[in-house]
């Protein structure tokens, strides 16, 4: 029994950490803004998450996170915590990939 709930929380915890079905820029958008990283060019920002997308095919979430923070203007991306909530954004609502 112990087992069956420890499986149960264990693929609960992968739907809940799984990209949406319904992935789009809008959600992404969105995501970033309830996460409190406000938006003001969404051209920019969109082309930000493609890149992460892109980045994530070859590389772990935690090296994408790094080089975002080490290679991203400090105005944007501050410290590794918002390059965390970008990445996580990205891999949650725009990646269509499932990585």
């Amino acid at each position: 029994m112990k087992k069956l709930i420890t499986a149960i929380a264990i693929a609960g915890a992968a739907l809940a950490l799984a990209p949406s079905a319904s992935a789009s820029p809008l959600s992404y958008i969105q995501r970033l803004n309830n996460d409190g990283i406000y938006i003001y060019d969404t051209s920019s920002a969109l082309a930000t998450g493609y890149a992460i997308c892109d980045a994530l095919g070859s590389a772990s979430p935690a090296l994408v996170t790094y080089n975002l923070y080490t290679h991203t203007s400090y105005s944007d991306v501050p410290n590794v915590e918002v390059a965390a909530i970008w990445v996580s954004a990205a891999m949650d609502q725009l990646c269509l990939s499932g990585v």
